[in-house]
């Protein structure tokens, strides 16, 4: 991925990669807007993400999604807007995000990026 890429851009290149479904956070589910269904923790992975600060605010950032329901073979993005940062998400979050630095060996997961 390339490096200062807006918020916009990171969503095109997730739609151009085929994640073009809607997720939202309900719980410690996810529901999936096209299917009309909750999606639970064990039957989707984090496979990127990108982080963009608020310059606006103190602490505030949107954290972009890329998710794989496999179960349901769908490919979408999920978006958080939080104030107090990604470490104040909600619990099946954090987790997917551990098991994500897990699967990559480590290796820094997300392009923590700003608006230009």
């Amino acid at each position: 991925m390339r490096e200062n890429i807006s918020k916009h851009q990171a969503v095109i290149s997730l739609h151009e990669r085929g994640y073009t479904h809607d997720f939202h956070l309900f719980g410690n589910d996810l529901f999936w807007t096209q299917g009309k269904l909750l999606i639970r923790a064990g039957d989707f992975n984090i496979i990127e993400y990108y982080r963009f600060l608020d310059r606006d605010a103190n602490n505030s950032e949107t954290v972009v999604f890329a998710v794989i329901a496999y179960s349901y073979n769908v490919k979408g993005i999920l978006m958080i807007h939080s104030d107090n940062g990604i470490s104040n998400a909600a619990p099946v979050i954090r987790k997917k995000l551990n098991d994500f630095k897990i699967r990559s060996n480590d290796r820094a997961p997300e392009k923590k990026l700003q608006y230009l």
